[in-house]
């Protein structure tokens, strides 16, 4: 006897329901199920033994009805459950969360007209399940992977490149497709429900090995002989989700270990967690990890402020004809806001991220992540005092000066996608725009130069210099001829950035931070009820940080003992039970 999971496919019933079954439908199965006076469709998410919850369905206050009906064969396969599963256990968070967030609702609500798999592709594929990195030059990486891309269609095996953007998918489809068109797909969320299906179809049925290059929200295709998952800019901080902060990266390791698959892991310097997983043994190397830069920015220490210094105005006008990027860390007059007497920044209530100051009449805080507009009349939210000052420079601030000394030249500020291409389009345009921008440039500019981006260095968090590199990273591999960074920080690049990885791993590891211990954050209002929560978790002694009316409970946890393949059974219960509003992240 089986107690099975499912997730009704009706509008209106949007919480998950539970039955029993004399036999496993299977993961993935459409099923018949009774609800009040009528009879669904629901989607089954899990199934366990009764004998092994024989208890709780005893005492529970409501008796459990049978499944009634199987509908045909499973649309998707048990790995992709099975992932589910051992996902919900990492991140702490409910299975039917875990599965919307990787299984969009789109294709569910189309079921009926999706196209099965061939089982008898699976049986032609000849490959090695391993868990590799590749970490060398973005040239290097695509010629390593016009070949190899061969290789895997020779020994019948699919390759899905997951990748953070539609920006990133495009630039690698279109320099790795070329001969292999008939058999290219790329799947993101621009595309229409309608086109999604379709494309989805023509993958399921293309007898030849497909290349796929899509975002995690299409990790869910059960093709049979997709057994390569190459995550490319793996460090990219897109790989969190906005809605839920799940790493799309950790879902990638748990379902290509499901599918007995080859994963790759690559990006120019990998994130620190995946260089120490090498060190451990727990990776191994395509090529030998590279760690020089193919190149080195000129770095101006400013003593004074100002938006152009010297070599950056004279790097724009000598190039009269070719792009120049500027960047500006963030959009608006001012990239950050803190109280200058408790050093409290400004930040989202949502989404827990710094605000910028925006607008030249009436001056106003904004979120770039969830768009939250407030009052640039409030109070610190720590101490209650009127002495917020703004920091570092933003976009428009940089745009406006940049149009003065440069009148006879195409300004751009970076809105939309269109304005990359415009830019692109105009000999000597000038663009001005922050990470969204820089992800956006589908070629290499002439020259380039980062305007501002020391406010960075206010933000509390461990990785910040990490993103930093990554930033500047980007950048350099984008601009063919020159880059200048201005700079008030005692910012120093070298060639090689062995060093620089080193110092932040022993950094890391005399402070407790990954990769060396898992950190769980709870995330709650102050309220009455935070005192009640707060205790519940004292055995695991939580550090407590508060940011205005928000409380955070930071637990450390060794990785040996929180990872994709096991977790702490009762801080996980804790945890899984919480209120839907208190936010769970696990790093």
């Amino acid at each position: 006897m089986k107690i099975v999971t499912v997730i009704p496919l009706v509008r209106g019933i949007k919480k998950e329901l539970t039955y029993f079954a004399k036999a496993d439908p299977g993961l993935g199965r459409i099923v018949i199920v009774p609800t009040r006076k009528k009879f669904i469709e629901a989607l089954v998410i899990d199934v366990k033994d009764l004998r092994e919850h024989k208890s709780a369905v005893k005492i529970s206050e409501f008796g459990l009805r049978k499944i009634q009906e199987l509908k045909g064969a499973p649309i998707w396969d048990k790995a992709f459950f099975e992932s589910c599963r051992r996902a919900s256990k990492y991140f702490a968070h409910p299975l039917g969360e875990i599965i919307a967030t990787f299984l969009p609702k789109n294709f569910l609500d189309a079921r009926h007209k999706l196209a099965l798999g061939k089982e008898y592709l699976a049986s032609k594929s000849d490959f090695r399940a391993e868990k590799l990195v590749l970490q060398t030059l973005l040239d290097d990486r695509i010629d390593f992977y016009k070949t190899f891309i061969r290789e895997s269609f020779a020994k019948k095996s699919s390759v899905f490149f997951v990748l953070p953007r539609l920006a990133d998918i495009e630039f690698f489809a279109k320099r790795l497709s070329f001969g292999l068109e008939p058999y290219t797909f790329c799947l993101h969320g621009k595309l229409t429900p309608k086109k999604q299906i379709e494309i989805y179809n023509k993958i399921m049925t293309t007898d030849h090995p497909v290349l796929v290059f899509g975002t995690g929200s299409f990790l869910f295709l059960p093709r049979p002989d997709l057994k390569i998952f190459i995550l490319e800019k793996e460090a990219s901080d897109e790989y969190r989700t906005v809605a839920n902060n799940l790493d799309v990266r950790i879902f990638v390791e748990i379902l290509a270990e499901e599918r007995n698959a080859k994963l790759i892991l690559a990006d120019t310097i990998l994130r620190l967690e995946t260089i120490e997983g090498v060190n451990q043994g727990l990776f191994s190397e395509v090529l030998p990890m590279n760690f020089r830069l193919a190149a080195l920015p000129e770095i101006i220490h400013q003593e004074k402020f100002s938006i152009l210094e010297l070599p950056t105005f004279k790097m724009i006008q000598e190039n009269q004809s070719g792009q120049t990027f500027l960047f500006a860390l963030r959009k608006g007059l001012a990239t950050l806001i803190i109280c200058h007497d408790c050093q409290t920044p400004v930040i989202c209530e949502k989404c827990s991220r710094p605000l910028i100051l925006a607008g030249e009449r009436e001056r106003t805080f904004v979120c770039h992540s969830c768009r939250e507009t407030r009052s640039a009349g409030e109070k610190c939210a720590n101490c209650l005092g009127w002495n917020l000052v703004p920091l570092g420079i933003g976009a428009e601030r940089v745009y406006g000066e940049v149009k003065k000394d440069f009148p006879d030249r195409s300004i751009i500020l970076f809105e939309k996608e269109k304005d990359i291409n415009n830019f692109f389009e105009t000999p000597g345009a000038i663009l001005i725009g922050g990470e969204n921008a820089l992800a956006l440039l589908k070629d290499r500019v002439n020259s380039s130069a980062v305007i501002s981006f020391d406010t960075l260095w206010n933000i509390p968090d461990f990785r910040m210099n990490e993103k930093i590199i990554q930033i500047l990273i980007e950048l350099l591999e984008k601009t063919k001829k020159k880059t200048v960074i201005q700079t008030r920080h005692d910012l120093e690049i070298k060639e090689n950035l062995l060093d620089f990885v080193r110092e932040e791993q022993s950094l890391r590891k005399k402070y407790g931070y990954p990769p060396f211990t898992r950190l769980i954050e709870i995330i709650m209002r102050e309220d009455n009820r935070a005192k009640k929560i707060t205790e519940e978790f004292e055995k695991w002694a939580p550090e407590e940080w508060r940011f205005g009316r928000k409380l955070t409970l930071v637990i450390r946890v060794p990785t040996e003992d929180w990872n994709g393949k096991k977790v702490v059974p009762d801080l996980w219960e804790k945890l899984i039970n919480l209120p839907p509003d208190i936010r769970v992240i696990v790093q």
